[in-house]
């Protein structure tokens, strides 16, 4: 009876979570939306927060099916869905603090604070490229429960990511625009260097996905994390 209970209670706290989400991302992307329009789809940041912002409405309403039958579990297709969608996420969150944010700060650490505080900690930036993603990533990796995705799906990141990175590489190539972020800036670096940046931000990706597979599955084991 504890177990059905608890289990209940991780089913609703999953869906408060994403709840927040849809609000926090409804939010932010709109005000995007209306400064910029269609522009908006050449960052990854946004792209990746619109596809989470869709799989936290068909997990919410899912979610809430779920509770009103008496189930513990999502469906397994949407549990492959917030595995893409938080690691789209994490891709952005570590992309922003890993890669732009060193390169913009060039080496200043007093730079290095304002860029942090300008692209993580202000704004819709808040939303975009720190709390969604961290929300997301605790919702998939504490919360999701029933049997355990395979391995194979860490690979699920790879399409979208490859699409996404070729699109904006033709846009670079053919100077529809620059950007939007440095390593896409095909004429300021030797060709090589280029080749380089798209391997290690598939490979990342694809570390980033299997990363949060092994967590889901050791946590959903470990008695430290909220059990369903």
């Amino acid at each position: 009876m504890n177990r059905i209970v608890s289990a209940r209670v991780r089913m609703a706290v999953l869906l408060i979570c994403d709840l927040i989400m849809i609000l926090w991302e409804s939010r932010a992307l709109r005000e995007i939306w209306q400064e910029s329009g269609t522009r908006m789809f050449r960052y990854y940041t946004h792209d990746s927060n619109l596809l989470a912002l869709l799989v936290c409405v068909f997990c919410a309403a899912a979610g809430l099916i779920a509770l009103a039958r008496g189930k513990t579990a999502m469906p397994r297709a949407l549990k492959s869905l917030r595995l893409l969608a938080a690691c789209g996420l994490m891709i952005t969150f570590s992309v922003t603090a890993f890669v732009n944010i060193p390169i913009e700060s060039g080496g200043s650490l007093q730079r290095y604070f304002h860029e942090v505080e300008s692209n993580m900690l202000r704004g819709n930036l808040l939303y975009l490229h720190t709390l969604c993603p961290l929300l997301l990533f605790f919702s998939f990796v504490f919360l999701e429960k029933g049997r355990p995705l395979p391995r194979t799906h860490a690979l699920l990141i790879l399409p979208p990511t490859v699409l996404y990175g070729a699109i904006t590489l033709y846009k670079n190539i053919s100077h529809a625009y620059g950007g939007p972020y440095p390593f896409f800036h095909v004429y300021e670096q030797p060709v090589y260097m280029t080749a380089l940046w798209m391997l290690l931000i598939l490979l990342g990706a694809w570390l980033i996905s299997l990363g949060l597979l092994e967590l889901n599955r050791l946590l959903s084991r470990n008695k430290y994390s909220i059990s369903g």
